[in-house]
């Protein structure tokens, strides 16, 4: 539909006004078709009408913060599993990065559980982030890597408590200083009691550096 205003008309033209704005369709052979003053649709010559350039403003695009981001696009749900002390498979999908870990039992206390997958996690970070600066429907604000990650891991953590009541989680994973786990390393070790962690070890079965965190998962959860 366009916009076009009468600039001049006929004296027996009783439904136009002019300097009136009418919308309607330009057809062929220099004819308008508008809804008049009747609000009857007419037929009148173009040369009875300038049409009106109508500036639509851009659609603004949402703002939000990786934590809204990560809220409204994080899908997980779990697969029970048949190994030993295999709880369930965890499938994670963020928008269309998909990542998954496993919850296991603990052999030390019915209390405790376990996951792994942590570097599962850590390597789809780079795909999400691509995703996030790709898409244009939407501005995420500046973000750091080690904070998404600490907020997808609570979702999981979150969605685990949800299911299975425990009391702590252990994780583990390899090169634990790497800046990616910043943020969950000052979480885990704050003085509100979020959690303990190991020290930095090397593994005697495969020379690289380990770190056990042990969560408490309510205080985790909680802050």
């Amino acid at each position: 539909m366009s916009v076009f205003t009468c600039n001049s008309k006929k004296e027996n033209f009783k439904n136009l006004t002019i300097g009136q704005r009418y919308t309607g369709v330009e057809l062929d052979n220099n004819i308008v078709e508008i809804t008049n003053d009747s609000g009857s649709i007419a037929r009148y010559a173009k040369r009875y009408f300038t049409e009106v350039e109508v500036r639509t403003r851009p659609t603004p695009i949402p703002n939000m913060s990786i934590d809204e981001y990560i809220e409204n696009h994080i899908e997980i749900e779990h697969e029970y599993g048949n190994g030993h002390n295999v709880i369930c498979d965890l499938n994670i999908n963020i928008h269309t990065t998909y990542t998954n870990a496993q919850l296991l039992r603990s052999s030390i206390s019915c209390g405790i559980l376990e996951l792994e997958g942590l570097e599962h996690i850590i390597n789809a970070i780079s795909e999400i982030r691509k995703n996030i600066e790709e898409d244009t429907s939407i501005r995420v604000t500046p973000f750091e890597d080690s904070h998404l990650f600490y907020v997808i891991l609570k979702h999981i953590l979150n969605y685990v408590n949800n299911h299975w009541a425990s009391a702590f989680i252990i994780c583990s994973t390899f090169e634990p200083e790497r800046p990616v786990l910043n943020e969950f390393n000052k979480t885990v070790m704050a003085e509100d009691g979020q959690g303990i962690s190991s020290g930095i070890v090397n593994n005697p079965n495969s020379e690289n550096d380990i770190k056990v965190w042990v969560i408490d998962i309510a205080n985790f959860l909680n802050n």
